[in-house]
């Protein structure tokens, strides 16, 4: 890859992206990849049985982590300098300069991955990861009609990408020292210092998380438990739940007046709940069982957004490419926020591991791969138009800097918004087929709907793709003909599997994996 785009764009800064971008997807799944093992591996209740120490669990966990996915990284950053290397004609004294830092950029990048996981656990880090991947399946799916566009997009953001992303700081150091760069990129080496110095801290946080311990139940204070008294107080009996008498809450119970639901706040949360029937509102009872946050959440996103927009309009007036990083850097966090606001799934598909297998939350109970989907995309519906209207004053931000009208803007950003919104589709196949075994068998079966499958999906990322970058290669009726053969593929692969999903032909439960 990186000497695909050094060829193409003849730019040291461009190669060095690329290395910058790979490895943060390799962040994003090795952050993953470190809370399964410390936290999920399928050892640890056997580990807790033996006579050892907490640390020794610990050590013992992340030798798996180093060995299977640490290592790997390692020979990334080498492949991807020596890349650089070979193309660049590199004397020995560069070679040697060339491996001494993509050494310094694993570790920095497994420093990163401690740093995430201690300090930024709750960060969506499979989604964002897998968000870049798509990105860029789509533009090489499409690159014979797109490759020149996506090039000069990709040639102009470059350093600007190697200056906002964590993992681009050692290869912006190493422009800086080695090759033709910024000067000013030496700075970076104290935020890198920074980064591997907290290592050992971040290792003693980890550290004191993973812990089994077996509670004794405590006598309560009072003989009514927190749980129903909060329910007491929300049908009305008391004003103070520690009123309430016991036989007052055995009415509240026989009256079930106890599952009363909690009324939504936001003006988004009563809209959704005003479009869902009776099952559904059960069911989304069921996936969100703390209700919806939707208008707070987007409250910040435009607050975000608009913040951005400022300080990046204020910051064009002293430097461009600052202006450029903050754009860069508002639009990623603004968009991958709005896109898990429309993307997310609840907790109804959270898989339970349960007999050394993982059986997802919605399987012991009544409810369909149709009728909890229909809820999901309601609930994504809502919102859709407050993510349209990011996207595209996103766009519109973005168009100038590569000279796009208004009206192209417009059409562009139109069009992204209602992809993203139909890979809805195919976000929630993909999160019920992830609990299922309808890939760990190799039958002829198997292997029909995986090719079915993956040609769906490479066949929406590439009329996506296609649909959204071809503004100066096409017309605009092949621009909106892809755009509606991307969205009707999408809704086709969500039909197809549930076709098979509907007729069991797989189970739900699957061995985990690791």
């Amino acid at each position: 890859m990186v000497w695909l785009f050094l060829k193409a764009t003849n730019d040291s800064a461009a190669g060095l992206a690329v290395i910058s971008l790979w490895s943060f997807v390799g962040l994003c799944f090795f952050v993953t990849s470190l809370f399964a093992m410390l936290f999920s591996a399928t050892d640890l209740p056997a580990l807790h049985l033996l006579p050892v120490s907490e640390d020794v669990i610990f050590r013992w966990e992340l030798q798996k982590f180093f060995r299977r996915s640490a290592l790997p990284g390692l020979l990334d950053q080498i492949t991807g300098f020596g890349g650089l290397a070979w193309y660049l004609h590199f004397s020995l004294p560069q070679w040697a300069l060339a491996m001494a830092f993509a050494v310094l950029s694993w570790a920095t990048l497994m420093s990163l991955t401690a740093l995430c996981a201690a300090r930024l656990p709750n960060l969506p880090y499979q989604a964002i990861g897998f968000s870049v991947i798509m990105a860029a399946v789509a533009a090489f799916y499409a690159q014979k009609i797109v490759g020149p566009v996506f090039m000069r997009l990709f040639d102009a953001a470059a350093p600007e990408l190697n200056h906002i992303l964590p993992t681009g700081w050692v290869p912006s150091l190493f422009q800086c020292a080695v090759l033709e760069g910024n000067r000013l990129a030496i700075l970076l080496i104290v935020p890198v210092a920074l980064i591997l110095f907290a290592l050992k801290n971040s290792l003693d946080l980890l550290k004191v998380r993973p812990k089994f311990q077996e509670f004794a139940p405590l006598e309560p204070a009072s003989p009514v438990p927190k749980l129903v008294q909060k329910a007491v107080a929300r049908a009305g009996v008391a004003a103070e739940p520690e009123g309430a008498s016991l036989a007052d809450i055995e009415e509240v119970i026989r009256s079930r007046r106890f599952l009363a639901r909690v009324p939504s706040a936001g003006w988004l949360e009563k809209q959704a709940w005003r479009c869902l029937s009776a099952r559904e509102k059960a069911l989304a009872e069921f996936a969100f069982p703390s209700g919806f946050r939707m208008t707070k959440a987007w409250v910040i996103i435009f607050r975000n957004f608009s913040i951005m927009t400022v300080l990046g309009f204020a910051a064009g007036m002293a430097n461009l490419t600052l202006e450029r990083c903050i754009f860069v850097a508002g639009l990623v966090i603004t968009l991958l926020h709005g896109l898990l606001q429309i993307l997310t799934n609840g907790a109804g598909l959270r898989a339970i591991f349960c007999s050394g297998v993982n059986i997802p939350l919605y399987a012991p109970y009544s409810i369909g791969f149709r009728e909890l989907s229909r809820t999901l995309f309601k609930v994504s519906a809502i919102q859709f138009p407050l993510y349209l209207a990011i996207v595209m004053a996103g766009t519109q931000l973005a168009g100038l800097f590569v000279g796009l009208n208004v009206a192209d803007g417009v059409s562009i950003g139109f069009r992204i918004g209602s992809l993203i919104f139909a890979g809805r589709f195919i976000v929630t196949t993909m999160a019920f087929s992830s609990h299922t075994n309808d890939s760990s068998r190799f039958h002829a079966r198997t292997l029909g709907l995986i090719a079915i499958m993956l040609g769906c999906v490479f066949l929406f990322l590439g009329l996506g793709a296609v649909s959204v970058l071809c503004v100066d290669i096409a017309t605009p009726a092949v621009a909106w003909i892809c755009w509606f053969a991307a969205i009707i593929d999408a809704y086709a692969f969500f039909r197809i599997y549930g076709w098979f999903y509907d007729r069991n032909y797989f189970d739900l439960m699957n061995v985990p994996r690791q």
